[in-house]
């Protein structure tokens, strides 16, 4: 398949899930014209930071929906591209991190190092970091290849250090894997700061089906669902106090809509 292909399916991908933050890695695109990023967006309203791949990878390409988030700042690094700006519709400060770690234990410290220095320079900021981390955090997130306790804890240790937080990813335990899937590893995930956390309680990552590369597209979704009223429920210590029953009476005597739903279950 070539290289129109994967556009039009990054272009679905984003259609589908009403994308509005795009960030690739290993983008292979050196962008010389906008239509370049057009092509892959799908859309009319962007605006784009890239790195330009050298040889074949490393290329990064991060995009944003111009009509809701309003970018004040843009910083190109080696490994890294960072925008921060406004969420227009609530005035959010935002910064997203697009990050694709080298291999090497050396050059992944020093990238640990830049990035904390990046986020501690805002730390209320709502911060975002997302993409390919060549790295896993524990053990079981790696399978049939060696697992490297010093560099897990080199990232850990970063993590913590930054004050991020990993947001649980579900659809599927593994992110990268190779050609015949005996290796398989979580290389990628979304980092977020607490105020991130703070703003947007209910956001939740999700694994897609690899197609393309040899990594699974994952994404983040921040929008609040609203799952309607919480359920009632009755907790067993409840039984010990002695006004429970006339609590009780007292509530199930008393006229109001609510009251009326509850007592025809």
């Amino acid at each position: 398949m070539g290289k129109e292909s994967k556009r039009n399916w990054v272009k679905s991908v984003g259609r589908d899930h009403k994308i509005s933050f795009l960030c690739l890695q290993e983008s292979k695109m050196v962008v010389q014209h906008e239509w370049q990023v057009a092509s892959v967006w799908g859309g009319n309203h962007f605006k784009f930071a890239s790195i330009d791949p050298v040889g074949r990878s490393s290329g990064l390409l991060t995009i944003w929906n111009d009509s809701m988030f309003q970018a004040l700042d843009v910083e190109k690094k080696d490994r890294f591209i960072v925008v921060v700006g406004k969420w227009l519709s609530s005035q959010v400060d935002l910064g997203v991190i697009n990050v694709y770690a080298p291999h090497d234990f050396q050059n992944k410290k020093l990238l640990w190092e830049e990035l904390l220095g990046t986020i501690r320079k805002a730390p209320r900021l709502a911060w975002v970091i997302c993409g390919d981390f060549n790295e896993v955090r524990a053990a079981e997130e790696r399978k049939g290849s060696n697992f490297d306790p010093i560099g897990a804890r080199f990232f850990n240790d970063f993590i913590a250090s930054a004050g991020l937080i990993d947001i649980r990813l579900g659809g599927r335990k593994f992110t990268w894997m190779s050609r015949d899937y005996s290796k398989l590893s979580k290389l990628d995930r979304f980092l977020v700061s607490a105020e991130f956390v703070n703003l947007l309680p209910m956001s939740n990552a999700l694994a897609l089906p690899r197609i393309f590369s040899d990594h699974c597209p994952i994404i983040l979704d921040s929008r609040s669902i609203d799952g309607g009223p919480i359920p009632f429920k009755f907790f067993n210590s409840w039984l010990s106090d002695k006004d429970l029953q006339e609590v009780v009476e007292k509530s199930w005597n008393m006229s109001g809509p609510e009251l009326e739903v509850f007592s025809k279950l």
